[in-house]
């Protein structure tokens, strides 16, 4: 036994095959090991070659057994073999400055360290070799030692922290140079607990295919006054996943006056990249800025208190956001939630899916939708599902340019207490242009602010034709005081433009105006009714795509509900209006028009007096109208 305890203690890799071995056996493969690595050594291996002979001339096994205990027991083996042993040995220190002032490390030997600074983190393993002429001690992957003649080499793990690389994660300290020597180094990281100071002017920068958790550390910036900086960029990378942890900016301390773009994570031209659980917060711009990039997603983001946006989105193709949560962005607009706005014309919004994404208390819009910049042959896809919007100045906002293409789906809005409108949609009409649909939205008390012209859901224009609009079971209502149109399809302010392809289908309930301005194809599909005893009836056409205004009063009747026959109705064109309940309705033509059967003046109003009545107007030319049938009595003014 003495010799199989000699064996364990300086052999502990042989351990799995211990028990199975006889001690004859057990030295054959202690011969080998040694062997292997003796081989460029002669007269060593002449000794190991003598030891061997001698060994296997004895002739009975139990002699065999009692000399290799024998030469365990009195210092043969260790002899023979030192040199072997002595290289074999991991000598152990508390730390990196008692490994570097030892005496006992000879070339080839190992040493591993308890911690970096202190003896408690940062421990690694390191191997003893002789200084070269091209080594550049760092004193993190290699470091000098008391010998001159010799360096510690960092051997790299499988999973290795930045402690290992003298990081000190204490608040103090600047740690950048540290966790990028590790980011440089291995590919599967994981963070000691710890607030590491990071110099975001410089930036931490992963290599492609890293893998990195920050647990439950903090990743902080150092105090700067600079327009632009990142805590961490990814800058023309593949494959990198980041994971848990805290990134805070300096927006608390922060020594400038300008700039926006001072973010926690900076994404451009890269690819397959996947940010999951982290706490992002305080940056002087965003918690996520992708600048560039495909196949990106965040998931469980948490991002508080940042500046301009919670995440900026400026030109993607694949883009998932999944339970991303984002509040109390403020300071610089948009202001919003997540803002997804191009730069330049050449960039695209494609492929973008946002899964029930949370936004609230932003100064600016929930969700922003910006697309003006995009080219009018760009095709933008964007699906949102389950957003739930609260306290914002707007919940979703949506502007396109003309002719771009593509889709935009909204599925189960929620949206609660905003100071404006509800859903706000800027969406100029292309025959094959981008189209939206809004399914199921929920919009509960949308103007706070008590401003006139404020909705719950608006779409409107005034430089084009607009439309492709699809809204489904809209349930829309307020306890604003100043109880504006609950649904507004409106003009924007020019008369030669009008709504296209609008389509409000099935409304939940009845609070507010429902507001349809003259159009093609526009259309209220009132299944339930909830509108049925005040719709202004619609004439039917010799051209389908031509409609009559429709217009709904609100709930208090205090409002006059007043409809203006459109510079673009076609000439010959028969349009009736008939008041069926009793609220204000009045008819105005157009600046400029005149309807001589009713009086010489231009631009009058028409007030149809009973319910019941109802008045026929005919365009005869440019900027002339005729009655072609009344009933009741109008009053003109």
């Amino acid at each position: 036994m003495i010799f199989r305890n000699w064996v364990l203690q300086n052999f502990p890799f042989l351990e799995d095959d211990f028990d199975a071995l006889t001690d004859y056996e057990l030295f054959c493969k202690m011969m080998e090991y040694v062997k292997q690595f003796a081989k460029d050594n002669e007269e060593f291996n002449k000794r190991l070659t003598d030891l061997e002979n001698y060994i296997n001339n004895l002739d009975l096994q139990d002699e065999v057994n009692n000399k290799l205990d024998e030469m365990a027991l009195d210092g043969t083996l260790e002899n023979l073999i030192g040199q072997y042993i002595q290289l074999a040995t991991t000598y152990v220190y508390n730390n990196v400055s008692d490994m570097k002032l030892a005496t006992n490390l000879i070339n080839g030997s190992f040493a591993r360290t308890s911690g970096f600074y202190d003896g408690k983190t940062g421990g690694a393993y390191y191997k003893i070799r002789e200084v070269i002429n091209t080594d550049v001690i760092d004193e993190m992957t290699l470091i000098a030692l008391n010998d001159t003649n010799l360096v510690a080499e960092l051997i790299i793990e499988k999973t290795m922290s930045p402690k290992q690389f003298g990081a000190y994660g204490d608040e103090e300290h600047d740690d950048t140079l540290s966790i990028q020597t590790c980011l440089n180094t291995c590919n599967n990281i994981v963070f000691n607990n710890g607030t590491y100071l990071v110099d975001a002017e410089i930036s931490l920068e992963p290599e492609n295919n890293s893998y990195i958790n920050i647990a439950n550390a903090t990743l902080k910036a150092i105090t700067n006054n600079a327009n632009e900086y990142a805590i961490i960029k990814i800058i023309n990378k593949n494959n990198v996943k980041i994971v848990n942890g805290n990134i805070v900016g300096d927006r608390d301390t922060h020594t400038g006056a300008t700039g926006e773009w001072g973010h926690c994570i900076w994404i451009q031209n890269s690819s397959n990249i996947n940010l999951k659980n982290i706490n992002m917060s305080k940056a002087w711009g965003d918690g996520l800025y992708i600048k560039s990039g495909t196949n990106i997603v965040s998931e469980n983001l948490y991002i508080n208190n940042t500046r301009r946006n919670g995440i900026s989105v400026i030109n993607v193709n694949g883009y998932h956001s999944i339970n991303d949560y984002i509040e109390n962005i403020n300071g610089t607009a948009p202001q919003s939630g997540i803002d997804l706005e191009p730069n330049e014309n050449t960039e695209e919004i494609k492929n973008v899916v946002i899964d029930n994404i949370t936004c609230h208390n932003c100064s600016g819009d929930g969700i922003d939708i910006a697309l003006k910049l995009l080219g009018a042959n760009n095709e933008s896809t964007i699906i949102i599902n389950n957003p739930h919007i609260t306290n914002c100045n707007n919940g979703i906002y949506g502007g396109y340019t003309q002719g771009l293409k593509g889709k935009v789906v909204f599925n189960n809005v929620y949206i609660k207490d905003v100071q404006n409108n509800g859903l706000y949609f800027e969406s100029p009409y292309a025959e094959d242009g981008l189209k939206t649909d809004i399914i199921s939205p929920y919009i509960k008390n949308y103007n706070l602010s008590n401003t006139s012209t404020r909705y719950g859901l608006w779409i409107a224009t005034g430089s084009s034709n607009w439309g492709n609009v699809y809204i489904s079971r809209p349930y829309i209502e307020t306890t604003s005081e100043v109880l504006a149109n609950c649904i507004a399809i409106v003009l924007g302010g020019n008369t030669n433009y009008h709504p296209v392809n609008v389509i409000l289908d099935t409304p939940l309930n009845k609070q507010g105006n429902i507001f349809n301005a003259y159009g093609e194809n526009v259309k209220i599909l009132d299944t339930l009714e909830v509108y049925k005893q005040e719709k202004i009836e619609n004439n039917t056409y010799s051209n389908p795509q031509e409609n009559v205004n429709t217009l709904f009063t609100n709930k208090n009747n205090t409002v006059g509900a007043r409809i203006y026959p459109r510079n673009y109705t076609s000439i010959g064109l028969d349009v009736t209006y008939r008041k069926l309940a009793d609220y204000n309705f009045q008819i105005q033509l157009p600046t400029g028009h005149r309807c001589p059967s009713l009086s010489s003046n231009t631009g009058i109003v028409i007030t149809l007096t009973n319910v019941g009545d109802s008045l026929t107007l005919r365009r005869v030319s440019a900027d002339m109208w005729i009655v072609t049938n009344m009933i009741g009595t109008p009053t003109i003014s």
